[in-house]
């Protein structure tokens, strides 16, 4: 296996005596709480002990941040920012702060926690372009590729900050020294209220994810069909509140269902940086933390992972585009279920339909009353609804070049390899070049002395993830096809007609196209 960590040498341990000593040695203070291996070796924070919800379980002193405040501590680098680098974004700062640390090697503050950083990420923005086409879907395609032209003009950007006015080495200056930087900012940094980039904050950037519960899609299979004769415009009115994504009751915090709260602090009056346990913790169990509601294409895009398989995103979204300029898209959740909003917008599409509309009792503004509220007007609107989701749906699974059964062997056989893999030996090498710097920032793999080989572990390989994700999406727009074909169902049978004669399998979704690769 590859060295995982920017210093190349990795320990026994979650992390090495020299970083921990460093830690300690700098006040730093693990409360029932210490670094952990976790599945795939992966590294995390445990409980060592039992903890009750609210605990605090790490503090860590301001001066130990890597932040905007210290990056105007060192002088060398104000006067560079100063003179070359105006234009920058807070996040490119910060940036530029890490690498110029970096390359100060034992000379640095941080030479310790830096050397414990990660060595590799897998944000979209470091993807070639052979691994974003294996996401398949357009729009993920497209914010795959976004993201590396903003990496690429990013790091144009920062050229002369690098390159002039702190005079780094030439290691330190390449796009692939600032993709590990920009990826280092944007999958770690904590929030801290004095710099819109955040914070590097040692020790408590190994706490892992740990996703929010989802928002609440209603389902509407089974839900009355009705129409506006048949139906009290007060109905519900009072007792609740329509709002994007939930129907919220009034005795419900709304705070609690849409906001999704970090898990630590930056606490002014004592300059620290506190995380507390959002839940009870026994001993041993991981301490997860929770860093807002993320697709798993967000996920990709800002931290560089999915969630385990065998979990899931229950924040996931699917999007399917539709065939009308109106509404060009809509979303679902993993279980096919459509927004809130964007079953609002593709049934008020419908509504005014003259042959839909001549069969609502009360016209237009009452039917588009009801369905502000989240029910279905009536069974003709219902059906045009939701045909129109069954064949958007049906498009998009059939112009995929792999079926979800196709993906499901390929990570299944990619899954046994990385398992071979996670049993050798990991390579006793520093990977680094004369001016401390990973290897790979200025040689391509194939020219790396034999001994010092690096290759991704499968498990973390872009590829991979890429195939993950689709098959998410997949999973999700086949299971918005089995809900819409239901629903049309059920408007057929209440408008006096038989159920459709379809079905999944007619629009291939488990059968590969021809000249799939």
């Amino acid at each position: 296996m590859p060295p995982r960590t920017f210093g190349g040498m990795d320990s026994d341990g979650a992390v090495d005596d020299v970083f921990w000593g460093w830690a300690v040695s700098q006040g730093i203070e693990a409360v029932k709480c210490a670094p952990s291996f976790f599945n795939q070796g992966r590294r995390g924070i445990a409980a060592i002990a039992d903890i009750e919800p609210n605990e605090v379980i790490l503090k860590v002193p301001g001066s130990l941040l890597i932040s905007a405040r210290s990056a105007e501590r060192d002088h060398e680098l104000k006067v560079a920012l100063e003179t070359h680098g105006q234009q920058l974004t807070s996040a490119e700062r910060l940036a530029c702060h890490l690498l110029h640390e970096a390359s100060k090697g034992e000379g640095s503050k941080w030479h310790a926690y830096i050397q414990q950083l990660p060595r590799n990420y897998n944000l979209l923005c470091s993807w070639s372009e052979i691994e974003i086409a294996e996401l398949q879907a357009p729009y993920a395609i497209d914010t795959a590729s976004r993201s590396v032209q903003e990496m690429q003009a990013s790091h144009q950007s920062a050229i002369p900050t690098l390159r002039i006015g702190l005079s780094l080495p030439s290691s330190f200056t390449t796009l692939r020294a600032w993709q590990w930087a920009r990826q280092t900012i944007s999958s770690r940094t904590v929030f801290v209220p004095f710099d819109s980039a955040g914070a590097l904050c040692p020790v408590g950037d190994l706490f892992n994810y740990g996703a929010p519960e989802p928002s609440i899609n209603p389902d509407v299979v089974g839900s009355p069909l009705g129409s506006v004769m048949e139906q009290k415009m007060e109905k519900n009115v009072e007792n609740t509140t329509a709002l994007e994504g939930h129907a919220i009751s009034k005795n419900e915090n709304i705070d609690e269902i849409e906001t999704a709260h970090g898990d630590g602090s930056y606490d002014v009056e004592t300059d620290t940086y506190c995380f507390y346990a959002r839940r009870d913790y026994t001993k041993n169990q991981q301490i997860m933390l929770c860093y807002g509601k993320h697709t798993n294409l967000s996920l990709l895009e800002h931290y560089g992972f999915l969630l385990p398989r065998s979990i899931g995103n229950a924040n996931d979204n699917a999007r399917i585009e539709m065939q009308t300029d109106t509404e060009p898209f809509v979303t679902v959740d993993p279980n096919g279920i459509l927004a809130w909003s964007d079953l609002k917008a593709v049934r008020m599409l419908h509504v005014s339909n003259s042959g839909a509309l001549k069969a609502i009792y009360g016209g237009l503004k009452k039917a588009r009353q009801v369905i502000a509220r989240g029910e279905s007007c009536s069974p003709e609107v219902e059906l045009l609804t939701f045909e129109a989701v069954l064949s958007s749906a049906a498009k998009v699974l059939t112009e995929l070049p792999t079926t979800a059964k196709d993906d499901e062997s390929a990570l299944s056989e990619a899954e046994k390899i990385a398992e071979d893999i996670r049993t050798q030996k990991h390579i006793e090498a520093t990977c680094q070049d004369e001016q401390g710097a990973p290897l790979e920032w200025t040689r391509e793999v194939s020219n790396v002395p034999e001994g010092d080989a690096f290759n991704l572990d499968f498990d973390e390989n872009n590829a991979t993830l890429a195939a993950r994700w689709r098959l998410a999406y997949k999973r999700a727009v086949q299971a918005a096809y089995r809900t819409a074909h239901a629903r049309c169902d059920e408007a057929r049978m209440a408008l006096g007609g038989s159920r459709g004669t379809g079905s999944v399998r007619d629009v291939r979704v488990s059968r590969p196209r021809l000249g799939t690769r």
